[in-house]
């Protein structure tokens, strides 16, 4: 019975709820769902300890991923910048 694609769709709906936009009765479908959602997940679980993994684990990963990504370049950016500076030197040194 649980789906991701559910928890999704509570979500957008929690995001995009603008209280001058919308009606109250959207409000008030939208927490009547999300009830009705936990209790049924709980009824699946049986009162079991469930660990739902989420898409904010690989997101981070991906974030981690990027941010090292980036400090790599930036590394040998400066190492490139560092060399030039060192040739620059010694070439007037030679000069």
């Amino acid at each position: 019975m649980f789906s991701r694609e559910i928890v999704k769709v509570i979500r957008y709906g929690y995001l995009y709820y603008l209280p001058l936009n919308h009606d109250r009765n959207f409000t008030r479908n939208l927490i009547e769902i999300t009830m009705i959602f936990f209790d049924l997940l709980e009824d699946f679980t049986k009162g079991k300890i469930f660990n739902i993994q989420t898409d904010r684990r690989i997101r981070r990963r991906v974030k981690k991923k990027k941010k090292r990504k980036k400090k790599k370049e930036l590394k040998q950016e400066e190492k490139l910048e560092e060399d030039e500076e060192f040739n620059f030197l010694q070439s007037e040194e030679e000069a």
